[in-house]
């Protein structure tokens, strides 16, 4: 896999984990009855949505980068496994 593909799945990733982590906490903030006095719950949110993202960008990268990912041959790889 080239490091633009590479690069593209990590924007990817990037954007699913910050968003996942956006809704998680929206639910968190409604859940533990976080303030929003000076911005409390909105710093809150956007803390964990940029973690989300940090995180999302760093496995999906790891995750294109793995040998695991690049083709194998299909069938019995052992010839003492016939």
């Amino acid at each position: 896999m080239s490091w633009l593909t590479t690069l593209l799945v990590g924007i990817l990733g990037s954007v699913v984990g910050g968003g996942g982590m956006f809704g998680i906490a929206l639910l968190c903030v409604k859940w533990y009855r976080i303030s929003s006095f000076e911005g409390g719950s909105g710093y809150f949110v956007i803390g964990l949505a940029l973690l989300g993202a940090m995180g999302g960008l760093i496995v999906s990268m790891l995750a294109a980068r793995s040998p695991i990912m690049r083709s194998a041959p299909i069938g019995p790889v052992n010839s003492w496994h016939r």
